[in-house]
């Protein structure tokens, strides 16, 4: 090429596309020669570019844009929000507490109005962010003004409630004296403010035994475990139990369930609005035809049961103890063993939340045809 031949200069269709709409910056116009201006304004014809199509921007996003870039003040303000914008939207994206997470980023909030606030004032900022006024100006005090001799890292000048070094310095030495090692907290505190060593409130000193960070010995609970029984195969032990659940037509109802220990089987069930000896009754003969069905030799079942009256009345008693071919002594939960009728309260428990209480219901026999259906019975 010449030396004295000046190679074209290739301009972007996007140029030419912002001249045409009348958007163009000011500091691209001044390179541009007004011939070229003239000629991409008046004769310049999007429908001619292949893809014009995705290029849909209203005459208010583009009214918008060229005051944006008329006006440097505006152009100011529009980046402020949006940087605060995207600072709120990076502290929240995984956050599930909002005000726990917000003080604890509290550092990044100041940062990001302190960088805006002479485009978007500190009250402005405040309403965005979900906060009050004065907690957003107290955070940019506490940022700003940093004391290195200050525990919670505030300046004592600017924040002169907070407790004094020497208080600081004595509550360390308590937590550290082997000789309150096994003291609890609340002891300690008592002790050092009989003793005029310390002149805190409780919430303080939990406060700052928090910052200090002294390992101590935490409280050391022993579980009393009561035991459970396991069968070892089916019907050797059974749950009866007895729960409630309400229709939408307000009417109460009473659930009775038999429950095999070994398999969670449930071999009977009754529904009714009243709580009947009978009806626990006919649940038992119930359930023991189902037993036999699959295991024809039984010969005892033991029988846990709450302290429930319709599982511990004569009507039972009696059915129970004419029965000539299966033995079933009945054992009182908590009563006459140490362990409880969990077993039976679990598949209650998981037959309300997970199937009843997943449905609409509104009387008896749409709640019997529902209880009917469910594949765990």
């Amino acid at each position: 090429m010449h030396p004295l031949i000046i190679p074209r200069r290739k301009i972007c269709t996007t140029v030419k596309f912002l001249v045409y709409m009348h958007a163009l910056p000011d500091g691209y116009s001044q390179q541009l020669h007004p011939s070229q201006i003239s000629r991409y304004r008046n004769h310049f014809d999007v429908k001619q570019h292949f893809g014009n199509e995705l290029i849909n921007i209203s005459g208010e996003v583009i009214d918008a844009c060229k005051q944006m870039n008329s006006q440097k003040l505006d152009r100011k303000v529009i980046q402020g929000y949006l940087r605060l914008s995207v600072t709120m939207r990076r502290i929240f994206s995984g956050a599930k507490n909002f005000h726990k997470t917000i003080h604890a980023c509290k550092d990044q909030i100041v940062e990001t109005v302190q960088r805006i606030q002479d485009v978007i004032p500190a009250d402005k900022c405040a309403k965005i962010i979900g906060v009050a006024t004065s907690t957003l100006r107290n955070w940019i005090t506490s940022v700003r003004v940093r004391c290195s001799g200050s525990l919670v890292n505030l300046c004592r000048k600017v924040h002169p409630q907070q407790i004094s070094t020497s208080e600081t310095d004595a509550m360390s030495g308590l937590l550290k004296d082997e000789k309150f090692f096994y003291w609890p907290l609340v002891s300690l505190y008592y002790h050092a403010l009989r003793n005029k060593i310390v002149s805190m409130s409780l919430s303080t000193w939990y406060k700052y035994a928090g910052l200090l960070a002294i390992s101590r010995l935490k409280p050391k609970s022993i579980k009393h475990y009561t035991g459970s029984i396991s069968a070892t195969a089916p019907n050797q032990y059974w749950h009866a139990d007895v729960t409630l659940h309400k229709t939408d037509d307000g009417t109460l109802h009473y659930i009775y369930l038999i429950v095999d220990n070994f398999s969670r089987m449930v071999l009977s069930w009754a529904i009714n609005t009243k709580l009947s000896a009978q009806i626990r009754v006919d649940t038992f003969r119930q359930a023991l035809k189902t037993a036999i069905t699959h295991h024809p030799t039984i010969e005892t079942i033991n029988l846990i049961v709450d302290g429930g009256s319709e599982n511990n009345n004569v009507t039972v008693d009696e059915f129970l103890s004419n029965l000539d071919t299966i033995a079933i002594p009945k054992i009182r939960a908590l009563k006459d063993v140490a362990y409880s009728n969990s077993h039976a309260e679990a598949v209650n428990k998981t037959l309300k939340n997970y199937y009843l209480n997943q449905l609409k219901i509104p009387g008896t026999d749409c709640l019997t045809k529902h209880f009917a259906d469910i594949e765990v019975i």
